[in-house]
């Protein structure tokens, strides 16, 4: 197996009267952010996160790179998508609260 790109769109990017521009302008940016995810500055090779899909700055956002062998959570919050790692100790606890609340739930549910 190979890698896995996580990433999210927003959906700003996505509505427009012309379906065949935005899905070149998505593909072209989905392509960005995976397959060339350096620049180069005069600080050095910096990886590229975000791409523009025609006029919203930041349609396209990668989130994490992972193996189809990793294992890995991630969490919504502060408007994006992170991994568990990125995380402030306050949003950890805040995810840990909802996961908690699910899996009760969850429990319920099938019992």
């Amino acid at each position: 197996m190979g890698m896995a790109h996580i990433l999210y769109l927003y959906e700003d990017g996505l509505t427009t009267y012309d379906a065949a521009k935005t899905k070149e302008a998505v593909a072209t940016a989905v392509m960005k952010v995976c397959l060339a995810p350096h620049e180069f500055t005069s600080g050095g090779a910096k990886q590229i996160r975000t791409a523009a899909v025609l006029g919203d700055g930041n349609c396209v956002n990668h989130v994490a790179e992972v193996h189809s062998t990793d294992e890995q959570i991630f969490v919504w919050t502060g408007n994006c998508l992170r991994t568990l790692a990125q995380l402030k100790d306050q949003e950890v606890d805040a995810a840990k609260k909802l996961f908690d609340e699910l899996y009760e739930d969850r429990k319920k549910r099938r019992a």
